[in-house]
């Protein structure tokens, strides 16, 4: 171990290098690489990925959403809508939304909810109520 002494504790300058390094990291970011880089490395390959097909064959059927402990709200799946695409890199799905009405009056909170469906998958999906009165809900894919 060095004595303390011998430590060079003075600031440096960056080198040429680190500059040009830095320079083109920021100029990535700026062009929007940065983001593709990003949004492509969070796309999870280990599971199949929920794409609106996916759920188009549950149209006009009925997915319970699990409560702790509580009773289990009913959801008619009402409508599949496709989002716009806008500048999503090719590797990541479509967006899309699941249209849900509330089939016995319970009115579900605007938080993640595990879902089972038809098929009795249980799929986790952030539903937002889309009425006042909490008996549609939205859930968005992006």
């Amino acid at each position: 171990m060095l004595p303390i002494s011998t430590i060079d504790l003075a600031p440096k300058s960056p080198t040429r290098r680190q500059l040009l390094v830095g320079a083109g990291s920021a100029a990535a970011c700026l062009a929007g690489l940065g983001s593709r880089a990003i949004a492509a490395a969070l796309v999870d390959h280990r599971t199949p990925q929920l794409t609106a097909a996916s759920f188009t064959p549950f149209v006009d059927k009925y997915l319970k959403v699990y409560a702790d402990g509580g009773p289990m709200p009913t959801l008619k799946l009402v409508k599949v809508l496709l989002q716009s695409r806008g500048n999503r890199p090719t590797n990541l799905r479509d967006p899309f939304s699941l249209i849900l009405t509330s089939m016995d009056g319970l009115v579900l909170t605007s938080e993640a909810h595990q879902v089972q469906l038809p098929d009795l998958r249980w799929v986790e999906m952030f539903l937002s109520p889309i009425t006042a009165d909490g008996t549609k809900y939205e859930a968005a894919f992006n």
